[in-house]
């Protein structure tokens, strides 16, 4: 993976040199580089033995999300353990590599090579990819369901946003966040700056009545999250940065747009900031935006 992530330096010391063959060279490598990775190291995550499990069981026999387990339990049928893990995994990456593509296309070589290269330093990449596998191929396909919206193909997105849905229920919020790309600046820049405070203003406000808040938001119990405030800076650092770079440069307008869906997924995610568990859930969904925005901005500078 490191030499996946190092390979667009190599790629722009020759760029000069460098002829069409080098290019599609250098991205089958990296596609078939990242999708390999999984197939070696991955089913053997946490939470693969609890997929595996359920994976055995009616999948209709669950309250959500009945078509992830449907998917799981027709590999579970047809391989042996943990393949069906390892399948998904290939599956959910193949995808974002698929949208990473569509966003960018070949025409722009070094973000591509560069966008590509971003993909296994994104937190998304292990965890959603490798552990929370519903999560992340349910990112993956909202992903692809933003850029069809983006692009105004409006039924293409409604049905693929249902599909992720189906995988994951928390992906509604993503789906959420990429239906209001196109609504005006302000808005997206007064609720970015306000989503931070709901979550404790509104548990304030509701203790006044004896109601806890945690009661009704999942996993608001849980307190092993991994520096999630630190997360929160970092991300709602770039998020503002990003949305001023779009504003003072000129910048593709799908790719403003994408901006924009980043920026709202993760006021989204701040909504939950109280709550470390959902908060970093959540924002895991903006990571699969980041390879796109980050590579066409860094090669348009």
């Amino acid at each position: 993976l490191g030499c996946l992530s190092l390979l667009p330096l190599v790629f722009l010391a020759q760029k000069e040199n460098q002829n069409a063959r080098v290019f599609q060279l250098a991205i089958g490598v990296q596609c078939v580089g990242l999708a390999v990775f999984f197939l070696i190291f991955g089913g053997y995550s946490i939470d693969a033995w609890r997929y595996l499990t359920r994976f055995t069981h009616n999948p209709f026999g669950f309250d959500e999300e009945w078509l992830f387990w449907l998917v799981g339990h027709f590999l579970n049928g047809a391989l042996p353990n943990p393949w069906p893990v390892k399948v998904l995994s290939v599956l959910a990456v193949g995808l974002w590599i698929a949208a990473v593509i569509r966003a960018i296309g070949f025409k722009r070589k070094d973000a591509l090579v560069l966008g590509l290269a971003l993909l296994p330093l994104m937190p998304a990449f292990f965890f959603a990819m490798g552990n929370a596998i519903r999560q992340g191929l349910a990112a993956a396909i909202v992903l692809h369901a933003i850029l069809f919206f983006v692009k105004g193909k409006k039924w293409q997105f409604g049905t693929l946003a249902i599909t992720g849905v189906l995988v994951h229920q928390v992906s509604l919020v993503f789906v959420i966040a990429g239906a209001f790309v196109r609504a005006p600046r302000k808005l997206i820049w007064f609720f970015l700056i306000t989503a931070p405070f709901v979550s404790f203003g509104v548990s304030i406000i509701l203790e006044l009545w004896g109601i806890n808040l945690a009661d009704y938001v999942r996993y608001g119990y849980r307190d092993d999250g991994q520096y999630h405030y630190l997360k929160f800076a970092v991300y709602f650092i770039m998020a503002i940065g990003l949305l001023i770079f779009s504003t003072k440069r000129e910048v593709p307008n799908h790719i403003v747009l994408l901006i924009n869906a980043f920026a709202l997924t993760v006021g989204c995610a701040s909504l939950l900031l109280m709550y470390e568990v959902p908060f970093e859930r959540i924002l895991l969904y903006a990571d699969v935006l980041l390879p796109i925005v980050i590579a066409m901005v860094l090669t348009g500078l």
